[in-house]
């Protein structure tokens, strides 16, 4: 039974007896290993004044871990808490009592106002012309009881005119009187003189002049 130890050469690996100097593979000095014992520092001496420091800090760093793990206990109980005050459905407390919102079924409820209806452009008019036989007519004579048919000209052509968006008018109907929609109008001589008989579309007015005599 061999009792002397055995050493592992740092270099190659090869065991060897503790007794040799070197290796016998590859000639690495054996490396002593050293008996001292690792010096102890001021801080782990009792009594002095860094240990009694070393002590301070560690009180404190164990009060500072004891205040965080405090704060994120009462961060997730607010924070459980909130969610269960917001979840739907559930009734909103206060002071211990549960309120409730009663509806009065007799209550008449409040009327939606009706929006006022935007009023629509006018339509621009560029020119407004009165015809007989086809032909522009600004006057002429007629006896008493004779009727003219005048028909009524507009532009742009697509303008919305209806029998109400324009309007006849004599100037004296003990002359004249007038009857029109929006393709024209009838002029009927009833007495003797002359006046004005004008169309009004929108912001465009015409006008033609009307003779009236007792007879031909």
């Amino acid at each position: 039974m061999d009792f002397i130890p055995q050493v592992e050469c740092p270099r190659c690996g090869t065991e060897y007896s503790s007794l040799q100097s070197k290796c016998p593979k590859c000639g690495a000095r054996k490396i002593k290993q050293t008996q001292r014992a690792p010096g102890t520092t001021s801080g782990t001496v009792a009594g002095t004044y860094a240990n009694d420091q070393a002590q301070v800090n560690a009180r404190w760093q164990m009060t500072f871990a004891a205040i965080l793990v405090v704060a994120v206990i009462l961060a997730m109980i607010v924070l459980i808490s909130t969610s269960l005050n917001t979840t739907p459905g559930s009734s909103q407390q206060q002071g211990g009592d549960v309120q409730q919102t009663t509806v009065d079924p007799n209550a008449t409820p409040t009327p939606t106002p009706t929006p006022s209806p935007s009023p629509s452009p006018t339509p621009d008019i560029s020119s407004l012309t009165l015809s007989y036989a086809g032909s522009k007519i600004e006057q002429f004579t007629e006896a008493i009881g004779d009727k003219i048919t005048l028909s009524v000209t507009y532009y742009p052509l697509d303008a919305p005119v209806t029998t109400d968006t324009i309007i006849w008018k004599s100037q004296n109907e003990e002359v004249c009187t007038v009857e029109g929609d929006n393709t024209g109008c009838i002029i009927t001589g009833v007495g003797v003189g002359s006046t004005n008989v004008t169309a009004t579309l929108y912001d465009e007015t015409v006008s033609v002049l009307v003779f009236v005599k007792e007879s031909w």
